[in-house]
C-alpha cells in the first residue's frame, strides 16, 4: 500500500482533473479512474490508502465500488460523493455536494498527511 496514494474515481474527466490538482497541491499522490472497473484494477495493483468515488456513474455505481472495497480491501478507506442528483437511485439520498466517508475514518486525510 502506498502510504499517501489517493485514487479518485469519477466519470467526469474535468472533475477528476480538479480533484487531482487540489490533492496534489496538498501533498498527496493521486491516481485516476473513469469507472468502477478501472478502479478495481488500480486498487488491486496500487493498493491506495484512500478511494474517493462518485456515487453515480454509468455501469457499476460508486456504491457498488464502496461495497467491493469494504469486502475485499479492508485496509483501504473509502469515500463517496454525489456532485449532482441523477436518475439512478443509490441506497440512500445524496444531495449535490454531499459526501460519504466510511464510519470511523473521518481523519484519514490528516493521517495520510502525517504518515501515521
Amino acid at each position: 500500500m502506498t502510504r499517501k496514494l489517493i485514487l479518485v474515481v469519477d466519470d467526469d474527466a474535468s472533475l477528476r482533473r480538479v480533484m487531482k490538482m487540489q490533492l496534489e497541491e496538498a501533498g498527496y499522490t493521486v491516481a485516476l479512474a473513469a469507472n468502477a472497473d478501472e478502479a478495481r484494477t488500480q486498487i488491486t495493483d496500487s493498493q491506495p490508502k484512500l478511494v474517493i468515488t462518485d456515487l453515480r456513474m454509468p455501469g457499476a455505481s460508486g456504491m457498488e465500488l464502496l461495497a467491493y472495497i469494504r469486502e475485499q480491501h479492508q485496509d483501504t478507506t473509502e469515500a463517496g460523493h454525489a456532485a449532482h442528483p441523477g436518475p439512478r437511485p443509490v441506497s440512500r439520498t445524496f444531495h449535490p455536494g454531499e459526501s460519504y466517508v466510511s464510519p470511523g475514518r473521518v481523519g484519514v486525510l490528516g493521517t495520510l498527511r502525517t504518515g501515521r
